[in-house]
C-alpha cells in the first residue's frame, strides 16, 4: 500500500477504515481477521501477498455475505475519496499465486 509522487493530494487523505491492506498469514488468524473487518466496515479490502488459494478462498467465503468480491485483472488500482466502493468490497489483485473465485 504506497503513494507516489505522481498521486493527486486527495489520495492521501484516505483513512485506514476507509482501504485496508491486510497480509493473510502473517496478521490475525483468519477467522478474527473476518471478525475485525466486519466490524470495521472499511469501503475497500485489500489482501496482500501471504495467501495461497485455500486460505483466500475461506477467507472470501468468511467475507461475502457482508462484502461485495472483485477478482481484479490488474495488478494495481488507483483509489481516492471519490472512487471508493459505495459497498464495503473486498478486491483481490493478482499475485504469483493464481486465484480462483467465483
Amino acid at each position: 500500500f504506497f503513494f507516489t509522487e505522481t498521486a493527486p493530494p486527495e489520495t492521501y487523505t484516505l483513512s485506514l477504515t476507509d482501504a485496508l491492506p491486510i497480509y493473510g498469514t502473517f496478521t490475525l488468524e483468519t477467522a478474527k481477521m473476518i471478525e475485525v473487518l466486519k466490524t470495521l466496515k472499511a469501503r475497500l479490502v485489500l489482501p496482500m501477498h501471504s495467501f495461497g488459494q485455500y486460505s483466500m478462498t475461506r477467507f472470501l467465503d468468511g467475507m461475502k455475505d457482508e462484502f461485495r468480491i472483485v477478482v481484479n485483472e490488474g495488478r494495481t488500482i488507483t483509489v481516492s475519496l471519490e472512487t471508493l466502493p459505495s459497498r464495503p468490497t473486498v478486491m483481490v489483485l493478482p499475485t504469483r499465486f493464481p486465484i480462483d473465485y467465483e
